[in-house]
């Protein structure tokens, strides 16, 4: 999550409180507290970030996009996404069936768990609570979205998602607004549109939740954005309430995953021209274009390139890291694919 320019923010809070007990890394936003986010979970892979939101004891919502990532476990009952908690093996994986890759409509999916997940108020774990069908947050409402996304731009401590959950309040705003992140521009029925400046959703923060702050309902999930320029796009959960509810209850019906026995990154030792994110921070600075990342063509004179917030850059290919520009586009990895099950049956 990423508030304004040399902000920092990644996942953001209930209430956005006095700056002196926030740590100063983070402006916008604060650190989640224990038992706020109950229903939350991280998706787990070396490399690359996402989010989901329990629903029931073997069932996460997330959003599609996600799935390209190849994450193969989650990590429930703790803030830190590395550590505490319990996890928990992807069995498979439920994308839309009107979900188009790269396009950002209909961009949710569901993860049914090989093992349950249970409720424990020890540690801190429940279930999301879904809204009504239909429903859709009005305009200058506020509502309440976390994560462990990027948290600041052009700042070099901040690129990069961090361990410690994050929260941030903000606007809801008339669909509109976020019309231009679409191509062409729309105003998407199934989206909600919320942030302001200084306060969104960022890299990393993907599949996170966007919770009514008077009902404490999920209604959105973390889809697509320009960190540092919102409003920021969130999948209506209201939208496909029946196609959820297909999927609630039981165990994946798939094996669990296989960890990938090829490695993520291509062979050999990357040339100068070829760093990538995870060793070597992306310059979050020039951060424009249509989520993580995209070339300034007028210094660089290269082909621009863009996606959506998530993992990304680790797997779609990434850019060298330059104070000037992304000048260098690296071919895409051949990734070795998580080994559940994916289908888009269903229909909502």
């Amino acid at each position: 999550m990423v508030p304004n320019i040399a902000i920092a923010l990644a996942a953001f809070s209930v209430v956005s409180s006095a700056a002196t007990t926030i740590d100063k890394r983070v402006i916008g936003g604060e650190n989640a507290k224990d038992g706020e986010f109950p229903f939350i979970v991280s998706l787990s892979r070396k490399e690359g970030q996402c989010s989901g939101s329990l629903l029931d004891s073997t069932t996460v919502l997330t959003v599609a996009h996600c799935l390209e990532g190849q994450f193969t476990s989650v990590r429930a009952g703790t803030l830190n996404r590395r550590m505490g908690g319990v996890t928990a093996n992807i069995a498979s994986a439920i994308e839309h069936p009107s979900y188009i890759k790269g396009h950002g409509v209909h961009d949710i999916a569901i993860l049914k768990l090989s093992t349950p997940i249970e409720r424990n108020e020890t540690i801190g774990i429940d279930y999301a609570v879904l809204p009504e069908n239909g429903s859709d947050p009005a305009p200058n409402s506020t509502a309440i979205t976390a994560g462990w996304g990027v948290q600041g731009n052009g700042d070099p401590d901040r690129n990069g998602a961090v361990d410690k959950l994050a929260k941030v309040v903000i606007p809801v705003h008339p669909r509109q607004d976020c019309r231009l992140r679409f191509h062409p521009p729309e105003a998407h029925p199934d989206t909600i549109c919320a942030g302001v400046n200084g306060k969104d959703a960022c890299l990393g923060d993907s599949g996170g939740p966007l919770i009514d702050q008077e009902t404490g309902q999920l209604i959105g999930l973390v889809s697509r954005g320009q960190c540092t320029k919102p409003p920021t796009v969130y999948t209506r959960v209201g939208s496909y309430i029946p196609w959820i509810k297909d999927h609630l209850g039981g165990v994946g019906s798939g094996p669990d995953p296989i960890s990938p026995t090829s490695s993520l990154l291509p062979e050999g030792t990357p040339t100068p021209g070829q760093k990538r994110p995870w060793i070597e921070p992306i310059n979050y600075s020039v951060i424009t274009g249509c989520g993580f990342t995209e070339n300034r063509e007028e210094k660089c004179g290269t082909e621009t390139y863009c996606g959506l917030f998530d993992w990304s850059p680790a797997t779609d290919g990434a850019f060298k890291n330059s104070k000037e520009c992304f000048d260098a586009h690296v071919p895409k990895p051949k990734a070795a694919r998580a080994s559940f099950p994916r289908t888009t049956r269903h229909q909502q």
